[in-house]
């Protein structure tokens, strides 16, 4: 009785030592998924605020020297986004590249300007 009970005491933990390393790739994999997902989200409102300034300056609602400072600044947040953008999905890449190999992906960033990355801070 005591033999079968050891026996599955190390089977146990041999299941889950097995099985740890594709749980945590399951989760780096579905972190970077939703900052990929929250940084398209991002882009896509940058882009509807820069189509709103021009519509805003075509029908008069603002000056042309209003628009070019509007729109300047609307595309530089926009260009981060697109960076940020650029970088997640090459970390999604390799994080996908790292579960086909079954190497352990990197842990993502922890760090507070990474938390403001991942939800599309425009600073």
């Amino acid at each position: 009785m005591l033999q079968y009970l050891l026996v599955l005491a190390v089977l146990a933990v041999a299941v889950y030592a097995i099985s740890q390393p594709l749980l945590s790739a399951r989760r780096a994999s579905a972190i970077a998924s939703d900052d990929v997902r929250a940084l398209e989200a991002a882009r896509d409102s940058k882009l509807q605020e820069i189509r709103d300034a021009e519509m805003d300056m075509r029908t008069g609602k603002l000056s042309d020297e209003d628009y070019q400072a509007i729109d300047g600044a609307l595309r530089a947040e926009a260009v981060q986004i697109l960076e940020r953008l650029d970088d997640a999905l090459a970390h999604e890449d390799a994080v996908r590249a790292a579960e086909a190999a079954g190497d352990e992906p990197a842990p993502p960033e922890t760090s507070p300007d990474a938390a403001d990355e991942r939800l599309g801070s425009p600073l």
